[in-house]
């Protein structure tokens, strides 16, 4: 055991029992999460199958976050549209 009685490694940050309304937006863990798998979706060009695989998720649970994030069901288009929805993701 460490000094302050802990096993060796442990850590001993303090964990508010609630959610902190007063976080600014952006830096709750679902703001983050939306932002990263968006990033992951434009990167890959809308394509879900890909972004999916490259999160390490499988598609549907991407579908799930998608829709618990609220964002837009995008149509897939041709590899042309692909700068559409792009701009549709960077929004």
């Amino acid at each position: 055991p460490s000094d302050d009685g802990q096993p060796e490694g442990a850590h001993s940050a303090a964990v508010p029992a609630t959610a902190d309304a007063s976080l600014p937006q952006g830096d709750r863990l679902d703001d983050v999460a939306k932002a990263h798998v968006l990033d992951v979706l434009k990167k890959f060009n809308g394509n879900k199958a890909q972004a999916a695989r490259h999160l390490g998720i499988h598609r549907r649970k991407l579908y799930r976050l998608l829709e618990r994030f609220e964002v837009p069901k995008v149509s897939p288009a041709p590899a042309a549209d692909a700068a559409e929805i792009s701009e549709h993701l960077s929004n």
